[in-house]
């Protein structure tokens, strides 16, 4: 890094560097009231604590070129910090993260496990895209995960203050996911994309949103909570729907459920008042296959059979227009041409 000189002293509270071509840090060390630093979409490939300034709250490096580059031990003041795409590799070089760290997000980074020594008031954590195998290291007291388009396998113990999970798009199994109760005040939980080939008995009653899309289901049978909001089972193998209800009628609940193995009418749950709305194109099973499959039969042979007759009707007409040729020579080129579609 070479030498910059500090920058001095003024009364904004926020500095906002975004996109302008910076290769070393600014020094905003003097900046006694300064609170939210914007550094993202640059070219810095190193930071240091000492030139940020010592009220620093609210940092933003996403989109530069880091990779070893960040300070091993960073300054408790910082509440949210943003390292989205950057190629960190790692983080085990941190040996401080700010103790009043809320908020940290490291998306679309080379990271394969989650970092360590998070500090307990961690709330929100958000490491999607990345190349993640494992999730463990989280801190006690964490209320938002979002982990999904990894290729994790294994998953820890869930603290058991979340209230939102995203882990969409991954490798997960039921036996992984589903081994230890999930948080009893969850109210988002996102497992669509994964290997789940089976779900629990009961959900958390908080739970509102419910995303178990791109999966191996076959049935679904759980109990439903009582302020589910949004059920999504799109793209399942799913060819038994039937929930348990919970006792107290559900309020503006919709149903997603696209793509499966349902003949059943599920639009009854929505005059019964148990759902408010059904989404169910796209549904077959065996018996709606045996029947598209006769139907493709039928028509295939329905072709060949008009295939058939039409090239024996050309046939026919160039035997007839060769017949009379040889008797009336004259009669040369002046054959009405034969239609494409004869006889239909």
């Amino acid at each position: 890094m070479s030498v910059v000189q500090p920058i001095p002293d003024t009364t904004d509270t926020t500095y906002y560097g975004r996109r302008t071509g910076l290769v070393d840090q600014p020094d905003l060390s003097m900046h006694t009231v300064l609170r939210t630093i914007y550094l993202q979409q640059n070219d810095l490939t190193h930071i240091f604590t000492e030139c940020f300034p010592p009220q620093l709250q609210h940092l933003n490096l996403a989109s530069n070129r880091f990779t070893m580059g960040l300070p091993a031990i960073w300054q408790d003041s910082i509440e949210t910090l943003n390292l989205d795409h950057n190629s960190i590799p790692h983080t085990e070089f941190i040996q401080h993260w700010p103790s009043n760290l809320q908020e940290l997000s490291m998306d679309d980074t080379s990271i394969k496990v989650t970092p360590e020594n998070l500090p307990i008031t961690l709330e929100t954590l958000s490491v999607s895209g990345c190349n993640l195998h494992t999730i463990e290291h989280l801190p006690s007291y964490l209320r938002k995960l979002k982990a999904n388009y990894n290729y994790i396998k294994k998953v820890e113990k869930l603290p058991r203050t979340l209230y939102y999970i995203n882990l969409g798009q991954n490798l997960i199994r039921s036996s992984v996911i589903f081994k230890n109760k999930l948080p009893p005040n969850l109210r988002v939980l996102h497992l669509d994309c994964n290997q789940l080939t089976w779900i629990p008995s009961s959900w958390p009653d908080t739970l509102e949103t419910l995303d178990l899309s791109n999966n191996q289901l076959t049935e679904f049978r759980s109990k439903l909570p009582a302020n589910l909001k949004l059920l999504l089972l799109n793209n399942n193998r799913i060819t038994d729907f039937c929930p348990e209800w919970p006792s107290t009628q559900l309020q503006q609940c919709s149903l997603y459920i696209r793509n499966n193995c349902i003949i059943e009418n599920l639009f009854e749950y929505v005059h019964q008042g148990k759902l408010t709305s059904v989404y169910q194109l796209d549904n077959w099973n065996k018996i709606t296959h045996h029947v598209y499959a006769k139907m493709i039969q039928y028509t295939f042979a329905k072709y060949m059979l008009k295939r058939g007759l039409r090239t024996w009707a050309r046939v026919n007409k160039l035997y007839q227009e060769l017949f009379e040729t040889a008797m009336h020579p004259c009669r040369i080129g002046q054959f009405e041409p034969l239609p494409d579609w004869y006889p239909s």
